[in-house]
This record gives structure tokens, sequence and C-alpha cells, in this order.
């Protein structure tokens, strides 16, 4: 489209213009670096920096990737502890449910040998407080939770991987090689 003033962006003329509700949410980002039994998990947002121990049950565990997810409550686990503004459960007596990022539908476990539809990062103290999610401080998730707005709009990545196992000692001496001829040739004289 072009003015008098020159050509502007228009969402009816442009496919790339951002709409106003893309340019309004802000995305967050979420990761788990997950060890032999027990990960870090670490947000960052403006103010709100967590960096927290983390645990999942081994016999359900996420695959590592990528997740688009976002902040809500559980739809089956109950939780006085959680904000006053939560939604109650209807068919639990009007108790508050729990507060979690959802990591969304289809998401791989198992050594991708099925899918859930029900994997969250919620509160929790150790891998006994999961069956396939990803559990951390009440505190923290809190902090995360309340951090992410909106609610229920799928607003954060979640990013899932495995540490990267150390790197191994150097060989004896400081050598990086054990290349026979090499370690011949420094004793000959050979080789500075």
């Amino acid at each position: 489209m072009t003015t008098l003033h020159g050509h502007i962006k228009s969402p009816w003329v442009d496919p790339t213009f951002p709409s106003a509700i893309e340019v309004a949410i802000m995305t967050y980002e979420i990761k788990v670096v997950r060890g032999e039994n027990q990960g870090t998990l670490s947000f960052n947002s403006g103010s709100i920096s967590v960096s927290t121990p983390c645990w999942w049950d081994p016999a359900v565990k996420v695959e590592a990737g990528t997740y688009a997810g976002y902040a809500t409550w559980m739809a089956d686990k109950i939780d006085s502890g959680s904000p006053p503004d939560n939604k109650p459960c209807p068919w639990k007596n009007n108790q508050k449910r729990r507060v979690g990022i959802y990591l969304g539908k289809g998401v791989p476990v198992v050594n991708r040998t099925r899918h859930s539809d029900d994997i969250f990062i919620h509160k929790g103290t150790d891998a006994s407080w999961s069956d396939g999610c990803i559990v951390a401080d009440s505190g923290e998730v809190l902090k995360i939770w309340n951090a992410i707005t909106p609610k229920d709009s799928q607003n954060v990545t979640v990013i899932v991987e495995d540490q990267k196992p150390a790197a191994s000692p150097p060989p004896p001496g400081g050598k990086k090689s054990y290349n026979p001829f090499l370690i011949w040739g420094e004793r000959c004289g050979f080789i500075p």
C-alpha cells in the first residue's frame, strides 16, 4: 500500500505484518536441563529469575525437545495453596485447582513409545510427585506461573534437554593422544 508518505505495511496487504494480538502477547521460556536423577529448571522474565532443582518420574520421562505450552490450572489436581483467583473444581467440592505450566498435547514420553496430553510443570519435592510431569519447589513454580500473562494462552516455550556428559579427563601426563609413534618420537627427541 502506498500513500503520500510512501509505502506502509498493512495487515490487509502484507501477510508478514504482525497482528495486534501477536505484538501484545509476551513470550516466555522455561529451560529444563536434566541430569541422572535431578535437573535444573530455569526461567527469566523482567525481575523474576528462577533456577531451581527439578525432578520427574524416570519411568514416564518426557522426551528431550521443545514444547509450546501455557500457564493454566491442572484439571484433576487440587491445591489449597493455589492463588485465590483460581478456577474451582466443581466436581471436587469447588476446591482450588493446582497451578502448572502445560506442555501441550501429544508430548512424547517413555522413549517415544507413547504420547501424553497430561504433562505439566508443577509443584513437587521429589520424583514421587510426578506421573510424568516435571516437578519443582512450589514457591518457585508459583513465581514462574505468576509472571506469565495472560493465562491459558500458548505463550510459553519449554525446552527440555539432557545434560551433556562431562568431558573425560586428559590422559596421564597431559598428552592428548596415546599414539605410540608420537610417544616414541617424543622420547627419542624427534618431537619437541
